[in-house]
């Protein structure tokens, strides 16, 4: 018998939203970025580099000290039940201080002063390269098979975006290039990624980031930045009128409002959780939210939060249990043509 969720997904097209650092990467790479902009600056004025780099610790230290003190005034001042899920959305949020410092802080150390497209394309590269830049095992596969599910699709089609806290979009597709993934051409609009293909029906694809959300005066910090970004994101279904089935990639707290918002969310975990993943699972289990692997269905709560080593396990996911979509006459008939 087909689990409730392979019925909510089955035959549709769906909408994937997926975090950036820790999800698609294998680890953090704000250090990556700082490296490739005080690098730029390193034959110009060495003696500059030198204090740029003993600034960046310092906005380091800062940034730990002022975490952990917001985090132990928001506990004093958080109302609601202990274990309860609104409080934890109220300690997410009293973090949005200490992050906007943080943010302010590199702003104005000038560390990204003077740094240009070229500097950023060639520190990716070189990131890539050398690792500093891992992608999560699975990635390329699982970007096919939405493509795959795309060239199967007429009346309505999949959608995806990415949406990162306090990141540079630039480097992200930078990174993209530098990886030679099938994204290419990139258009940068807001913070959040769509991917979408050149020719639907060809080779050619490309990232364009999406500007379907309006302006706002805010940027990504926090968990309940994230889930404001999230619902203006949300597509409705051309064919039922009714939002999109949609499927949030996560692997920290940042994630957790979005990954309960989901119809499906899923916790990206390493065999030995990192920090922030540990993170991710502590404040699960303080609510009550039992997080089982990707393909222990019948222990999904309402809440519907499974977790996934990589995307090798999120594609095999797709193929077993929501699979390719139906193909509509008008997509056999494009087939055909396609063929001859």
């Amino acid at each position: 018998m087909a689990s409730p969720i392979s019925q909510f997904f089955s035959g549709k097209a769906i909408h994937v939203i997926l975090d950036w650092d820790g999800t698609l990467t294998r680890k953090d790479t704000i250090e990556t970025l700082v490296k490739i902009a005080i690098s730029s600056k390193e034959a110009k004025d060495p003696t500059e580099a030198v204090q740029l780099r003993s600034d960046w610790e310092e906005i380091k230290r800062l940034y730990s000290v002022e975490y952990v003190k917001s985090l132990e005034e928001a506990q004093c001042q958080a109302y609601g039940e202990k274990g309860s899920i609104l409080r934890e959305r109220l300690l997410l949020s009293h973090m949005k201080g200490a992050e906007e410092r943080s943010v302010k802080r590199v702003s104005d150390s000038g560390i990204f002063e003077g740094l240009t497209m070229q500097d950023m394309a060639q520190g990716a590269a070189q990131a890539v390269q050398n690792g500093d830049v891992k992608m999560r095992e699975g990635w390329v596969e699982f970007f096919e098979l939405l493509k795959a599910r795309f060239k199967g699709q007429y009346d309505e089609v999949d959608q995806v975006d990415l949406i990162s806290v306090n990141w540079s979009r630039e480097f992200i597709c930078k990174c993209f290039e530098a990886l030679r993934s099938p994204m290419l051409g990139i258009s940068l609009h807001t913070d959040a990624m769509d991917l979408i293909w050149d020719q639907p029906y060809g080779t050619t694809r490309r990232v364009i980031l999406s500007n379907s959300v309006s302006k706002r005066d805010y940027r990504l910090h926090t968990s309940s930045d994230k889930l404001h970004y999230f619902q203006q994101l949300r597509r409705t279904s051309p064919l039922t009128m009714k939002p999109m089935p949609l499927i949030y990639i996560g692997d920290s707290s940042t994630d957790f409002e979005c990954l309960l918002a989901a119809d499906l969310g899923i916790c990206i975990r390493d065999h030995l959780m990192n920090s922030t993943q540990q993170g991710l699972a502590e404040t699960l289990d303080r609510v009550g939210i039992p997080c089982p692997h990707i393909f222990e269905l019948e222990q999904l709560t309402e809440w519907n939060v499974a977790w996934a080593r990589d995307f090798t396990e999120i594609t095999e996911f797709f193929g077993a249990v929501i699979g390719l979509p139906a193909t509509t006459t008008a997509g056999k008939k494009r087939g055909r043509m396609a063929e001859e």
